[in-house]
């Protein structure tokens, strides 16, 4: 990585995909890995979440509208799949929270945590589907 991950990056990235898939080409992460990295593990969070919620609402039939129905959800998924699925949905949504709000160098994205949360997501989507 060529330089500290700045917010603004998103707006870059975000301009990058729309463009690239408007023009049916390739999209090039080169000196916005990190934005890439802190979408990719923000993303693989937001499929499980909304996986989990939709069939949670199918279930129950009622949810939270508020902020509080991320909590809802990981005790859903904890009653539904156990401890293991509560902790693994914790920490990707822990992991979620660093990539979406913390800067460095309080937090940096790197292809290993990016991997750790696809991989979590992976399991999770197994529990919910």
């Amino acid at each position: 990585m060529s330089k500290d991950f700045e917010p603004i990056d998103f707006v870059y990235i975000a301009a990058e995909i729309i463009e690239k898939i408007k023009n049916n080409e390739t999209i090039n992460a080169q000196d916005k890995e990190e934005g890439f990295l802190r979408t990719a593990i923000s993303r693989a969070y937001y499929c499980v979440f909304l996986t989990a919620r939709e069939k949670m609402r199918r279930e129950l039939q009622k949810i939270p509208k508020d902020e509080n129905v991320h909590q809802a959800v990981n005790q859903w998924l904890g009653k539904k799949n156990g401890k293991k699925a509560y902790d693994k949905f914790f920490n990707l949504r822990k992991m979620r929270n660093n990539a979406d709000y913390d800067l460095p160098p309080n937090f940096r994205a790197d292809v290993k945590v990016a991997e750790m949360a696809l991989g979590l997501a992976r399991q999770l989507l197994r529990a919910v589907v």
